[in-house]
């Protein structure tokens, strides 16, 4: 992308995205990036566009330190299939990335839903995915069942995140900050 892509909400839960375009591609490749990888939103809203679940993880914090790296690797390698269409693990997600621009240590994604999160936790985060993923993307894999409620069991997920300006991750810039950072095209 040539521009920097502006959100309505920190971390995105949709929204513009890498597409396939000549010189541009998406969905991003799942798996976990490393705090030294380059990710940015424009990637991963993409496959959340095709039911992946995002993780996103904020630097500096536990999720960049080597323990959280291998709780996160782990959770990655763990990974079930997608609820309703039953995607395997890597085929679409999830993808495990960077993004210090957020609020909280983690957060998981869908699309249009983000689950905040003060530490990694691994079944609060299935149990998300298990309630919404394969349900609100845009782009359905499979023949989708008749709506229904979820279950009043659900993780309290939120509709909306916190608003931001900013579009990708900044090196250095305090966490939740609203203020812009450049992204790479």
């Amino acid at each position: 992308m040539s521009q920097p892509q502006r959100y309505t909400l920190c971390p995105p839960a949709s929204g513009s995205h890498l597409g396939n375009q000549q010189g541009v591609t998406g969905p991003i490749p799942p798996r976990v990036y490393t705090p030294d990888d380059f990710t940015q939103p424009e990637g991963w809203i993409h496959n959340m566009e095709h039911g992946a679940l995002a993780l996103l993880y904020r630097c500096p914090g536990e999720g960049c330190e080597d323990a959280g790296q291998a709780a996160l690797r782990q959770f990655y390698q763990q990974f079930p299939s997608s609820p309703i269409c039953n995607l395997p693990r890597g085929q679409i997600g999830p993808v495990v990335a960077r993004f210090d621009d957020m609020a909280w240590p983690y957060a998981a994604i869908v699309w249009g839903r983000v689950l905040p999160l003060e530490t990694l936790d691994t079944a609060q985060i299935l149990e998300f995915y298990r309630q919404f993923g394969d349900r609100t993307n845009p782009e359905p894999q499979c023949e989708q069942p008749s709506p229904s409620a979820p279950a009043a069991s659900a993780p309290a997920a939120s509709d909306s995140a916190a608003p931001s300006d900013s579009a990708a991750p900044a090196s250095g810039s305090p966490a939740g900050s609203a203020a812009p950072s450049p992204s790479a095209s």
